[in-house]
């Protein structure tokens, strides 16, 4: 069996780290991933994927992401059922296990580079 999807987009607003009521933390990222195709004007439109990241590794890399940087995310697919109000409701959840910088976005002024984050964070 095998469950991996590989994206590369553009983070559209810096990712918010936050943490469950039992203390874990985690990264909620969302980044733009053209469509291959363009619409009636010509223009390329875009997915807006939302992804969560559980992995304090890339918790901590994902602190380093600003708005308009380019990345390569490694991730998975998960399912959940919910029972709410006496139904269950299936959610699939886009899990970011890997992030990998491609480059920065031109309008900030950040120069780190993948192994660079690594050694900041003593991975």
């Amino acid at each position: 069996m095998f469950n991996q999807t590989l994206l590369v987009g553009r983070i559209v607003a810096n990712p918010e780290i936050r943490q469950t009521e039992a203390g874990k933390n985690y990264a909620s990222i969302t980044i733009a991933v053209p469509k291959p195709y363009t619409n009636e004007e010509g223009v390329h439109e875009a997915n807006f994927i939302d992804l969560t990241a559980w992995n304090d590794r890339v918790v901590k890399k994902s602190d380093h992401l600003l708005k308009g940087d380019l990345v390569l995310i490694e991730a998975s697919i998960q399912t959940r059922l919910v029972e709410k109000d006496g139904q269950k409701i299936k959610y699939t959840d886009i899990v970011a296990d890997n992030i990998n910088y491609l480059n920065h976005s031109k309008n900030q002024d950040k120069t780190l580079q993948n192994d660079e984050v690594e050694e900041e964070m003593d991975i």
